[in-house]
C-alpha cells in the first residue's frame, strides 16, 4: 500500500481566485468559507475570488484565507476516502495540519490564525526586518555568511526549504551583510517583499502573544501524526504540538528535515492541500522519488481524488 502524506501551504501561496472553484463544486467547502466569514466578519470567499491581489496578499487576509482553503480542500479529500499516514504544514500551514489531524476544531484554529496575523504585524511595527532568499549556495556557506553577519543584529536561516533554497531572516543590516556575501560569491540572492523578519528572534513579542492565545485553545492528541517544522520530527501528542506552535515564530522552518522524515517513514505520495504548488515543488527539490499532487484547481483536485481511488 502506498504511504501518503498531506501537506498544507503557508503564506505566499495565496492567489486571486483561490477557493472559488472549490466552493462552487463542493458544498462542504462553501460551508467552511461561510463559517470562516462569520468568524472573521467579512466575506472571505468573495475576497479570495475577486481580490484585489494586494488585499489578498495582506497578512491579515492571507493567513485566514490559506487556512480555510487548505482545510476545506482537506475535508473533500478525507470525505472521498483519503486517510494519510501523516500531515505537515509550512509555517502557517502547521495550523491547518493540526486542525486536519483533529488536534483542535476548525473554528478554534481559525481564531488562533487570525490572532497570529495580528501578532506578527505588531511585531513588525516594533522591530522591522528583512528576509532574503539565497539560491544555489551550499548550506554550509550560507550558515557561515549568517554567522559573519551576526554582529549586525539578530539573523538566522529562517527557512531550510531545500538544499539549494534557504531563506535568511533578521535585521535589515544583518540581512544586507548576508546579501553582500552571497553576491560576492556569485550566488543568486533575492530580497523578499516583506517588512518583517519572520521565524527569527525579531518575532519574540509575537511568539509571546501566541503562547497566550494557545493557552486558551484546547489541543488534543492528533489522530494523524504531524511532522513539525521546528525539529522535522513526528509529533504525536497534544503537548508536543503545543510546544511546536508556541515557538514556531522564532524558530526556523526545517522543511528539508520534514521531507527527510516523510521519506524515512516510507511516504512515496505527497498531496498538497490548498492553493498553489509551492510545497509540491519543494518536496521534489528534496526528493525526486516522491510523487506529488496539487489540488489548487478543481481539475487538479479531481485528479488527486482519482489517484486516491486508484483510478
Amino acid at each position: 500500500m502506498v504511504k501518503t502524506a498531506v501537506v498544507f501551504p503557508g503564506q505566499g501561496s495565496q492567489q486571486q481566485g483561490m477557493g472559488a472553484e472549490l466552493a462552487a463544486r463542493w458544498p462542504s467547502a462553501a460551508a467552511r468559507f461561510a463559517e470562516a466569514s462569520g468568524i472573521l466578519g467579512y466575506d472571505l470567499l468573495k475576497l479570495c475570488a475577486e481580490g484585489p491581489e494586494e488585499k489578498l496578499a495582506d497578512t491579515f487576509v492571507a493567513q485566514p484565507a490559506l487556512y480555510t482553503a487548505g482545510f476545506a480542500t482537506w475535508e473533500v479529500l478525507a470525505t472521498e476516502g483519503l486517510a494519510p499516514d501523516c500531515v505537515a504544514g509550512h509555517s502557517l500551514g502547521e495550523y491547518t495540519a493540526c486542525a486536519a489531524a483533529g488536534a483542535f476544531p476548525f473554528a478554534a484554529g481559525l481564531k488562533a490564525v487570525q490572532a497570529r496575523a495580528v501578532a506578527m504585524a505588531a511585531a513588525v511595527e516594533r522591530r522591522p526586518g528583512a528576509m532574503l532568499a539565497v539560491m544555489g549556495a551550499a548550506p554550509a556557506d550560507v550558515d557561515a555568511w549568517v554567522a559573519a553577519a551576526a554582529p549586525q543584529g539578530p539573523v538566522l536561516v529562517a527557512n531550510r526549504n531545500a538544499p539549494d533554497q534557504l531563506i535568511v531572516s533578521g535585521t535589515l543590516e544583518a540581512v544586507e551583510a548576508v546579501e553582500a556575501s552571497a553576491k560576492a560569491a556569485g550566488v543568486r540572492a533575492i530580497r523578499l517583499k516583506v517588512a518583517g523578519a519572520f521565524h527569527s528572534p525579531l518575532m519574540a513579542t509575537a511568539a509571546e502573544r501566541m503562547r497566550e492565545v494557545l493557552a486558551g485553545v484546547v489541543i488534543a492528541d492528533p489522530r494523524i501524526p504531524v511532522v513539525g517544522n521546528v525539529t522535522g520530527d513526528m509529533l504525536t501528542t497534544a503537548s508536543a504540538l503545543r510546544g511546536e506552535l508556541e515557538v514556531q515564530l522564532v524558530s526556523a522552518v526545517k522543511w528539508d528535515a520534514c521531507v527527510k522524515t516523510l521519506r524515512d517513514r516510507g511516504v512515496s505520495l505527497v498531496i498538497e492541500s490548498g492553493p498553489g504548488k509551492v510545497l509540491a515543488g519543494l518536496v521534489r527539490k528534496n526528493d525526486r522519488n516522491i510523487e506529488t499532487l496539487s489540488t489548487g484547481k478543481a481539475a487538479d483536485l479531481e485528479g488527486a481524488l482519482s489517484r486516491i481511488k486508484g483510478g
